[in-house]
């Protein structure tokens, strides 16, 4: 889903990981922060807890485990706040954004503390616990987070939910490998339209944004999946011109339904 705007929040993510992932018998050195506006206080097995320095706003964030199968990553920049719940097990994710509106200064601290993160941690599929992953993935989905939109609550089930047919609902996180053809279908104000694409071909730049990666969910370099949702979004937003993400009259409902191929960390999409 390509970044056509940034994001400002304070960001809870707890999620409850599936049976695939096992413990670590032994925790793994702690890496050093190679940007130095990141600080980290605590960096164990259960909990990744620190502070970002982007200038005039601070970006708290706290990422910990209560057992091996459930999580919470918490991150605060201003005043919002946002809930993200997941389980792996059932599928569920729920987002509680406490009526959260970003805007544009809150929105570069996130990205530019997302690029930290990355630094740190690595990708996704690189770290070794559950904690450390989901902060990861919590952050890059806070880079593609709407400006000056009022983010919705939100409710998923990511194994179950599939749209009636494409384009008309969520399509689960479907796996769409890259340089494969696929067709993605959306709907706004000229009804529905489908549109064939290669799977991380170059869409082009526009005003609205960037459209490299076709049917990436992120932007840069890591911690990003190839999905049909989030193809279904780059193609509704190119077509349309959107900017505004969830709040987006002709793409909101895409960009919403993208959203839980983001939070479900558990499953990957490469």
């Amino acid at each position: 889903m390509t970044n056509t705007t940034t994001p400002r929040s304070l960001f809870v993510m707890s999620i409850g990981l599936g049976l695939g992932l096992a413990a670590c018998a032994e925790a793994p050195a702690a890496p050093v922060p190679s940007d130095e506006r990141l600080r980290i206080d605590q960096h164990d097995d259960r909990v990744v807890r620190g502070a970002y320095d982007a200038g005039e706003l601070a970006v708290e964030f706290v990422a910990e485990s209560s057992r091996e199968a459930a999580g919470t990553v918490t991150v605060r920049v201003g005043d919002d706040v946002l809930v993200l719940t997941a389980d792996a097990v059932t599928g569920e994710v729920a987002f509680d954004a406490a009526g959260a509106r970003l805007d544009a200064d809150e929105a570069g601290a996130l990205a530019s503390f997302a690029l930290a993160i990355e630094a740190y941690l690595g990708d996704a599929d690189d770290v070794s616990r559950f904690h450390e992953g989901l902060l990861a993935g919590a952050s890059n989905y806070l880079s593609v987070a709407p400006v000056d939109a009022t983010l919705p609550d939100s409710f998923h089930v990511v194994e179950g939910l599939k749209g009636t047919a494409p384009g008309t609902g969520n399509d689960g996180k479907t796996c769409v490998a890259r340089n494969s053809t696929r067709t993605a279908t959306f709907d706004g104000s000229q009804g529905t339209r489908s549109e064939s694409w290669v799977v991380g071909a170059n869409g082009g730049v526009q005003w609205n944004g960037d459209f490299a990666g076709m049917g990436r969910c992120g932007v840069g370099t890591g911690s990003y999946d190839w999905t049909l949702d989030c193809l279904e979004h780059d193609a509704c937003s190119r077509y349309y011109f959107s900017s505004t993400g969830v709040a987006d009259h002709n793409c909101g409902d895409e960009w919403s339904e993208a959203s839980d191929d983001y939070t479900a960390f558990w499953k990957r999409c490469r």
